[in-house]
């Protein structure tokens, strides 16, 4: 079963020559659409440009876990990226250490939560992909703990890191995904340090 949505994702893209860059690798896996930071200084002229290659585009960002920060990204999606044709928005939502400005894993941050996301997806149309990822949630008992904090959404396994694992790892990657059912693949992410070898992995799939 052949993968019928591919998305390969990046961190820095703020020239036209990065840009050039991460175009020649999305189309060299046969990408049906990109990931790209909000931070990159190319939005919004690159939604376009990438439209007119045929693949969608998502941003996605790991926003501060502080109102003014949180809300900024928000409204930045929403008013200056999704009129300019953004197809989709995944947030990051982590915890690198406790209490951190950047910091998602605190109750108490649930009405920001809900008030970054409504911010976003109010502007939205319906055509619109909005998406959270996730750490790992290892299971306890059997339980398979990452499904039950889905909520029954669809889950998408993301392989990473595309430019240090091996060719081999990519395709076991695209076995586990047909396991499951899952036609669609995320590739994170393009440093401009992608092995020839592990871009045809990706194209195989």
């Amino acid at each position: 079963m052949s993968l019928t949505s591919k998305f390969l994702w990046i961190v820095n893209m703020n020239t036209e020559t990065s840009e050039t860059a991460f175009s020649k690798h999305a189309l060299a896996i046969g990408a049906t659409g990109v990931c790209i930071r909000t931070s990159s200084k190319r939005f919004p002229g690159t939604i376009k440009r990438f439209h007119d290659l045929n693949m969608k585009v998502y941003a996605w960002r790991w926003p501060s876990a502080s109102k003014v920060g949180a809300l900024n990204e928000a409204k930045n999606v929403a008013k200056n990226l999704i009129p300019a044709g953004l197809d989709g928005y995944i947030v990051d939502p982590e915890s690198d250490k406790a209490g951190a400005a950047n910091d998602w894993n605190r109750s108490k941050l649930a009405p920001l939560a809900a008030e970054f996301c409504s911010t976003i997806k109010d502007a939205a149309p319906a055509s619109f992909v909005f998406a959270t990822t996730s750490g790992c949630v290892y299971p306890t008992k059997g339980v398979p703990a990452w499904k039950a904090k889905s909520l029954g959404k669809p889950i998408i396994p993301m392989a990473g890191e595309v430019d240090v694992v091996r060719a081999d790892e990519i395709a076991a990657y695209g076995v586990e995904l047909q396991k499951m059912n899952v036609t669609e693949g995320h590739f994170y992410t393009d440093n401009g340090q992608i092995p020839v070898t592990n871009l045809a992995a990706m194209k195989a799939l």
